[in-house]
């Protein structure tokens, strides 16, 4: 027998207004963030900074810094195993004398105070032989170009993500008849249309780790990442056989930008290993832009074509990703981006979507607040506008025409085909248009909707569109664990899950889900800490799928909870299990009234 779902109208926590667990604790100040946190011993970690874009390392002297009293280690690219390498594939020592942006590290110090640091790198004579420098996709791909690492040439960096593409890799997109298409084609557009690198969204909380090494090749490490789960897996591609156990305290925002937080992680790490002390490496507000990963540039020259209908019938398109000085998973948001191009222009049979990932001499990108899709579609976008405008098409009559509906199939991140099912936008288009007042406000392409009375100033509206399709392929797992109370018949929950708080209230919203579904007052259910070796594994909250994977999770463990609590009532309460209940900590049924076996028994 089944167990019954729990019925919307009998939820007493899902869509009420909660407390949060960790109310309390933020308003008095007595939650916890990684900056209220210390350990014995703990040092601190600075970097020396490439004032330059791209340079080489003639000569480097740290011997004034290291007899600063109280300065526990200096690193260069000498010191460090140079197997220790940033990147998907691993590209870039994490320190080398081959520098490649503003803010690349020259040098390490720890030492007993973040001034004493300072101290010290003042005192490091760097003698440097500047090169000639890129700053776009484009550019960086010509003949001639200034080329940052031998193993890619021309920049580009090797294709394929395997998390995200288990059958291969997949960066172009190629199907139907691309030359037909066109033909088929009454009104077309051709441009290259960028969309500028963003600078990360600066969240309050700076990127920051307190790394401690443990010996051999093991390390733990507390970040102020929004996943303890990504910042172990991917700083471990960069140490080479290490053993990396990850936790995390409440977040100050992370907007998506605060996964890896590879540069305080692996730093700490290498100051830990030589100093044999905790070490704090925490980038100020300014090292924050000018370190941290920011969004990815594009750079797209595509032509698109529309029929006599307005609906696209054909794209042709080279996408250049800037990613930086190196790729940190660039190649899945490539995936993505191609992926969300084709649910905006489902209907087109015909395309021809190829990409590169090139290095520029700028600071690394990465995610931020989204991944991949926002860039290429903002470039496509434009020329979508003007196809439309050519053919004189309303623009919202136009995307309900091409969006993603049922049956479509289209390829996504994992280079696998995909169709749409029961799915169909058009009711949310025109919602969204009527509260807009779009009928009332759009007046034609180039028909300003207001104009001044001398003329001067002109108001216009228009419109945009943008989806994703992930799937459900990061699964999250979470374990739901019922403790009894020897006293009374009352039971505790703990809840373990990958979950990080990081301002939006998740945790507790997880909570909730619990409550609901068990029927087990939100008071008693807890979450243990965001901590790898405490949960099992998980995506967190990257992607903003955090609600739904680990919702979902969550209530697949809870039925299978009450399955096993149920299994064990049956005997007593001689019905099947599909007509049982939890109320007051106890199993009951409604087709034997008064009968009651307690949960804890």
């Amino acid at each position: 027998m089944n167990i019954q779902p729990v019925k919307k109208e009998n939820y007493k926590y899902i869509g009420k207004n909660t407390p949060r667990k960790d109310a309390k604790d933020i308003l008095s100040g007595k939650a916890v963030f990684l900056d209220d946190f210390s350990l014995p011993n703990m040092i601190y970690g600075k970097s020396l900074k490439s004032p330059h874009s791209h340079a080489l390392i003639k000569s480097i002297n740290v011997e004034k810094a290291k007899q600063i009293p109280g300065v526990r280690a200096v690193l260069t690219y000498k010191d460090v195993d140079q197997k220790w390498m940033f990147g998907w594939p691993p590209q870039k020592p994490v320190l080398d004398r081959h520098l490649r942006y503003i803010g690349d590290a020259v040098a390490l110090v720890a030492a007993d105070t973040v001034d004493l640091c300072n101290e010290a790198m003042d005192l490091i004579e760097v003698e440097y032989d500047v090169l000639p420098a890129v700053y776009d996709g484009f550019s960086a791909l010509e003949d001639g170009a200034p080329q940052l690492y031998e193993s890619m040439p021309h920049n580009i960096v090797p294709p394929g993500y395997p998390p995200f593409q288990k059958d291969g890799p997949f960066w172009h997109l190629v199907k139907g008849d691309l030359e037909k298409g066109f033909e088929e084609c009454a009104y077309v557009a051709e441009d290259t249309v960028a969309f500028n690198k963003m600078c990360a969204p600066m969240a309050p909380e700076p990127p920051a780790a307190i790394v401690v090494y443990e010996g051999n090749m093991d390390f733990t490490v507390y970040g102020t990442s929004q996943s303890t789960f990504i910042l172990r897996i991917i700083n471990s591609s960069v140490i080479p056989g290490c053993n990396l156990k990850t936790k995390t305290f409440n977040v100050g925002g992370s907007y998506g930008n605060k996964q890896s937080i590879g540069i305080p992680v692996i730093f700490g790490a290498l100051l830990a290993m030589a100093s044999h002390r905790p070490v704090k490496y925490a980038e100020t507000k300014v090292e924050q832009m000018t370190n941290h990963e920011t969004r990815l540039g594009s750079q797209v020259h595509a032509k698109i074509g529309m029929d006599q209908n307005g609906v696209v019938r054909a794209v042709k398109a080279e996408w250049a990703v800037d990613t930086g000085a190196f790729c940190n998973a660039t190649q899945g948001q490539v995936g993505v981006g191609i992926g969300e191009s084709q649910l905006v222009m489902a209907k087109c049979p015909n395309w021809d979507l190829d990409t590169n990932i090139v290095v520029t001499n700028k600071q690394p990108a990465g995610i931020v607040r989204g991944y991949g899709g926002q860039e290429l579609n903002s470039c496509l976008s434009l020329l979508i506008g003007r196809t439309m405008r050519e053919g004189n098409f309303d623009p919202v009559e136009c995307y309900k025409k091409n969006y993603v509906s049922d049956g479509d199939v289209y390829t996504w991140r994992d280079g696998r085909q995909w169709k749409a099912h029961s799915i169909n936008y058009v009711k949310a288009i025109d919602t969204i248009a009527e509260k807009f007042g779009w009928k009332d406000r759009w007046k034609g392409w180039g028909v300003p909707t207001w104009t001044s009375e001398d003329g001067n100033v002109v108001r216009g509206v228009g419109c945009g569109i943008i989806g994703n399709a992930d799937v459900g392929e990061d699964n999250n797992e979470v374990y739901v664990r019922v403790m009894p109370d020897l006293i009374s018949d009352n039971v505790r929950v703990i809840v373990h899950a990958d979950i990080t708080e990081s301002g939006m209230g998740q945790r507790s919203n997880m909570l909730k889900i619990v409550a609901d579904s068990l029927n087990i007052p939100y008071e008693n259910i807890d979450i243990v800490p965001a901590d790898s070796t405490l949960n099992p594994t998980g995506m967190g909250l990257c992607g903003s799928r955090g609600t739904i994977t680990y919702g979902h999770a969550l209530a697949n463990a809870c039925d299978e909870v009450k399955r096993m609590i149920f299994e064990k009532a049956e005997p007593y309460l001689e019905v099947t299990i599909d007509k049982m209940e939890i109320e007051d900590f106890c199993v009951v049924t409604h087709a034997r009234p008064g009968k009651k076996v307690p949960i804890k028994s």
